[in-house]
């Protein structure tokens, strides 16, 4: 029994590292977090090779109806900012919703 507490906790202890930083992209000696504004972004990483713009259209349940103005809030805008950070490296694309880091997406290996 300690024997497999032994393997076990260090593997436990790497799945919960490895998952904190799943909503991270080290940038240089910088961290950028969900969560973190454009700005923020911009002077971590620097400029993205790539920028793209969209609406996503908002999704207005019944309950919500009389709270949100379906006409004037018709949707969000969805930045998307793609980095290619070098070789070796996986393109990387930033989704941002509100102004705010929402998602952080792994292409391709860069050659």
């Amino acid at each position: 029994m300690k024997r497999a507490l032994k393997i076990l906790l260090p593997l436990s202890l790497l799945a919960a590292s490895s998952s904190a930083f799943s909503g991270t992209l080290r940038c240089g000696g910088n961290l950028a977090s969900i969560g973190d504004g454009k700005a923020d972004i911009r002077i971590k990483c620097g400029a993205p090779i790539a920028q793209y713009s969209s609406c996503k259209p908002l999704v207005v349940t019944p309950e919500a109806n009389g709270l949100v103005d379906s006409a004037s809030a018709a949707c969000v805008t969805v930045d998307e900012w793609t980095y290619a950070p070098g070789s070796g490296q996986f393109v990387t694309t930033l989704v941002f919703q509100h102004g705010k880091l929402n998602a952080i997406r792994y292409g391709d290996r860069i050659p």
